[in-house]
Formats: structure tokens, sequence, C-alpha cells
């Protein structure tokens, strides 16, 4: 059945998703989560954040710049469906390598994209709060 009345802001969509009943059956329900378009525009927000292009600056500096913006949007469009930034988090963790990649491209740690992946997920392991997506478990390690 169709919403009769529902105000939808612009940045999200409602769908409808299968959840289980305490009995183990299955209904439909609708929830909030955030839409397509508007994760692609945080996409091209994130790829543009000039912190990502500073080879100089360190992982902390990284994760100093970058935290509020993730939070922000881990609070707002997280609020009903989190999962649903699941995407959005493994794209970061992406320009995260390619940051790691680039920064280190001339010694060990570097160069190509396995290596920058290790190396970033030795970091989660060390330090699991750097940054909020993983601090909120959703990353893709």
């Amino acid at each position: 059945t169709p919403l009769l009345c529902c105000h939808r802001p612009k940045n999200w969509r409602i769908y409808a998703r299968a959840q289980n009943r305490s009995t183990g059956e299955l209904f439909r329900r609708f929830l909030p989560a955030i839409g397509r378009n508007r994760l692609k525009e945080l996409r091209r927000t994130l790829k543009g954040q000039p912190v990502l292009r500073a080879m100089f600056a360190r992982i902390d500096d990284v994760a100093q710049a970058l935290n509020p913006i993730i939070r922000g949007w881990l609070n707002y469009y997280g609020r009903f469906y989190p999962s649903a930034l699941i995407p959005l988090c493994c794209y970061f963790n992406e320009r995260l390598m390619i940051w790691l990649k680039e920064k280190y491209r001339r010694s060990r740690k570097g160069g190509s994209k396995a290596r920058a992946y290790r190396f970033l997920r030795r970091i989660h392991k060390t330090r699991p709060t750097l940054f909020s997506h993983w601090k909120n478990g959703l990353s893709t390690f």
C-alpha cells in the first residue's frame, strides 16, 4: 500500500524493507534512508577534499580534518537506516587507500593498491577509533 501522507525531504528516500517479527514472520516496513543522488553528491564532496590530495599530511591530520564531516553525515543520514551508508564508507576507505598509495609511492610501504590496503588494515587494527566510520562499525575490513 502506498504512503498516503508523507513529507519527504529532498535528500531522503523512503524504501520498503523486509523485517522479521518476533514470531519469525516477515513483514514490510517503510524506512527513510539516504537517496542515491545525495550519496553521489557526498562522494563528490569527499573526493574534492584538499587534505586527501596533500601528500605531506599525516594520517592524524586527515582524520582531524575529515572526522567532523564524516561524523555529521553518519549522524544525519544514518539516523534511521545506517547500513545505507556502507557504500559511502567503503568509498571513503578506498580514497584513503589511494591517498596512502600516493603518499608512500616511492617507499617500501606504498606503490601498489594491495600494499596500501594492507597498510590501511594495519592502521585500522591498531587504531580502530581513528575515523568516525571505523568507530561506528561501518568499516568493511
